[in-house]
């Protein structure tokens, strides 16, 4: 038999023992989560014509002048920077309304455009277009291919402009950008930063002053939820090669939309590896969107606190099983996108994720046809 001593002895090493695995779990636990990063470190007026809504005895008219407007009112085009919505029309006699917004979207510069009828239409995941060449595993993107990638500059030290984040056009005067890319304790004024667009390098462009900054209410820096916010410039941007709105996603059917597999494009000035440097020019990658679930299942073996409800439908996660491409630090911010009959839709914004291209671990997206709405809200109060 074993001696009293001899057993106080044996049951001190087990439990050691045991203590040591627990602590070299949660050591591999808390590796794993160190490596989970934030990404971020006006027009032509033309003669009136009628323009058309779907519902009946609605028209197209600014949001400002419809008594009917809400968040899930469809929008139906742009006059300058002012979104007009299909509003329902009340008169009993007269003429239709007649109203010719201008609402390129999406169209890459050097083609041709054409007008689009319809923002709201454009109908996220439809068929895209394939043999895309291929932040981490990119190339160099032409210059003002994206005219609506804007570049987020921070005002540094001795008035010195630093790059940020990505950001995105989506009207002559608005821009998407990730909540995160405003740290808590950061002085948010406006005033404190600015948008270059039509940049193809780190350095040029043009600069524009934003008015204001309006992050979703919803967003908590200690988490990834809701990582979303609307950039307002002090000026209307007038439509050029450089520089044109990208079509947003219809909320509706954005949500619905099964977007797995579809081939998306990511752009930005991040990191081309995990710690590395900045790219000196803009670049581009074609990933696939993944199973939000595979995802979540994923990402939950890291059990970290930033997301406790796990990856919920209100991401979008892409890249390849076997890692190499991937969205990187100081991409945040940015849009991913798919190609529809040659316009790009805005899918989701960089947010997150482990590293930077691991295997088995896709980057996280803000799922922009969850925050349409919002999105609609924020350009109507902010004009």
């Amino acid at each position: 038999m074993l001696s009293a001593a001899r057993l106080i002895f044996l049951l001190v090493c087990v439990t050691s023992s045991i203590q040591d695995e627990e602590k070299d779990s949660k050591l591999q636990r808390g590796l794993k989560e160190s490596k989970l990063v934030k990404r971020s470190v006006i027009y032509p007026t033309d003669p009136p014509f009628q323009e058309v809504c779907d519902e009946a005895n609605t028209i197209c008219k600014e949001a400002a002048s419809c008594p009917d407007f809400n968040t899930q009112t469809e929008i139906c085009g742009w006059n300058g920077s002012r979104p007009m919505v299909c509003c329902t029309e009340r008169r009993n006699t007269g003429k239709t309304e007649k109203l010719h917004p201008n609402t390129e979207c999406g169209i890459q510069g050097g083609t041709n455009r054409q007008a689009v009828s319809r923002i709201s239409k454009r109908q996220a995941g439809l068929e895209i277009e394939h043999g895309e060449p291929p932040i981490v595993g990119g190339k160099d993107v032409e210059p003002f291919s994206f005219p609506w990638m804007g570049a987020l500059d921070k005002v540094a030290y001795r008035k010195n402009h630093r790059f940020l984040c990505g950001s995105s056009l989506i009207s002559p005067r608005h821009l998407l950008t990730a909540a995160h890319c405003f740290q808590r304790g950061d002085d948010k004024t406006p005033q404190k930063f600015s948008v270059r667009l039509g940049a193809h390098g780190l350095k040029d462009g043009t600069r524009y002053s934003i008015r204001t900054i309006v992050i979703h209410p919803g967003y908590n820096f200690r988490q990834n939820y809701n990582d979303i916010a609307v950039l307002t410039l002090a000026e209307e941007i007038p439509p050029s090669q450089k520089s044109l709105p990208i079509c947003l996603p219809e909320a509706e059917a954005g949500r619905r939309e099964n977007l797995v597999g579809r081939s998306a494009t990511v752009i930005g000035w991040g990191h081309t590896s995990y710690g590395g440097v900045n790219s000196r020019v803009l670049q581009m990658v074609s990933i696939p969107i993944v199973d939000t679930g595979k995802c979540n299942s994923t990402y939950m073996t890291i059990v970290h606190r930033t997301f406790p409800r796990g990856i919920t439908d209100d991401f979008l996660c892409a890249g390849v099983e076997e890692g190499g491409k991937d969205s990187c630090q100081n991409d945040s911010g940015g849009p991913l996108q798919i190609s529809d009959g040659g316009r790009f839709i805005q899918v989701g914004i960089v947010s997150f994720g482990y590293g930077c291209a691991e295997p088995g671990f896709p980057g996280v997206y803000t799922r922009v046809a969850s925050y349409v709405p919002w999105i609609n809200e924020v350009m109507a109060k902010t004009l």
